[in-house]
């Protein structure tokens, strides 16, 4: 093979019956500032006229594959993982849009910082909700915000594809539905994940959503991560009782150990975390255990609950070392 003619960005587009989005999803990848780029789009067996709507675009850069049957978006996207070829994988749904400059700004931060694993950016919703995927603005506040939550959206992920050939990395699927969580979580411990603060892509939010259809599992799937997140960070496994709460268990038992794992975080992290974002996500899960548990003639305890929480938080702050870099 003729390296010379390898291009710098795979990006990787798997597609199930997303006839209404994905002539205006791929538009938005060949339309890019950025040129020398593959685009593997992936048919995971549409009964819908997908197929018709991807081969009506005429691209040398498109490398379309079907698979014989559905598969599923994990067995797709690592699918899409092996066939790539280039430096760089940036990820992309047949239902999302990505801004003009978006390649061109990811790859622009991931060549200055040969660290990074993995860079990220905020998303617009668009369709059915307003608003923005919240961000993080460094390399240590990123990684915090995975104790919660993936800290970027799928469709924004630009991937180092030698941090994944070195480590054996791709969409876990025991992790279904949030897969995407579990696959960041196992790039930041072996590199750097940033999220760039700026809109690049425009998240379509609508019925079909995996989020919205599954979300029950999702959310089984999401806890698991949050699980592993701890463990990694305290370089322990989690006993039972630390374990309920990422089961789904939400007791003030549940609550009083997570709140123990928080300040444990802050107090014994094995690596850099940033310990503002652990107390506001500790106080937070305290707000909502409270709430599930008060009646709506007591929601003024919630009220002393958060100003009693809010000085515990700036108390453990103030009492112990910034490990943030």
């Amino acid at each position: 093979m003729d390296t010379a003619l390898i291009p710098k960005i795979s990006v990787i587009m798997p597609v199930y019956n997303s006839e209404q989005y994905v002539f205006e999803a791929i538009n938005s990848i060949i339309s890019q500032t950025f040129r020398d780029f593959e685009l593997i789009i992936i048919n995971d067996g549409s009964t819908d006229d997908s197929e018709k709507i991807i081969l009506s675009i005429t691209d040398h850069r498109i490398r379309y594959f079907m698979n014989s049957e559905n598969l599923g978006i994990i067995c797709t996207r690592n699918f899409g993982l092996q066939q790539a070829r280039c430096e760089y994988i940036a990820m992309m749904d047949s239902d999302d849009v990505s801004f003009p400059g978006r390649l061109e700004k990811q790859y622009g931060y991931m060549s200055k910082n040969p660290l990074a694993g993995v860079c990220g950016a905020v998303m617009e919703f668009i369709g059915d909700k307003q608003g923005h995927f919240e961000n993080a603005c460094n390399t240590v506040s990123t990684f915090t915000k995975l104790m919660t939550a993936p800290p970027f959206g799928q469709s924004t992920a630009f991937i180092r594809k030698s941090v994944l050939d070195k480590h054996a990395l791709q969409y876990n699927p025991d992790y279904p539905h949030a897969e995407d969580y579990k696959l960041w979580l196992d790039i930041s411990k072996y590199s750097e994940i940033y999220c760039l603060p700026e809109t690049l892509v425009y998240y379509r939010f609508h019925l079909s959503n995996d989020s919205r259809i599954h979300q029950a599992n999702q959310q089984q799937s999401a806890l698991k991560t949050q699980k592993d997140w701890f463990e990694y960070v305290l370089n322990k496994k989690l006993n039972a009782d630390e374990s309920d709460y990422f089961k789904g268990i939400r007791t003030f038992k549940s609550c009083f150990y997570y709140n123990l794992l928080c300040f444990l975080v802050v107090k014994n992290a094995t690596i850099p975390v940033d310990n503002k974002i652990v107390m506001e996500q500790r106080m937070r899960n305290n707000l909502l255990i409270m709430n599930s548990f008060i009646e709506k003639r007591f929601t003024i305890l919630l009220f002393l609950v958060k100003i009693i929480d809010r000085i515990i938080s700036k108390c453990i702050l103030h009492l112990t070392p910034d490990k943030t870099v």
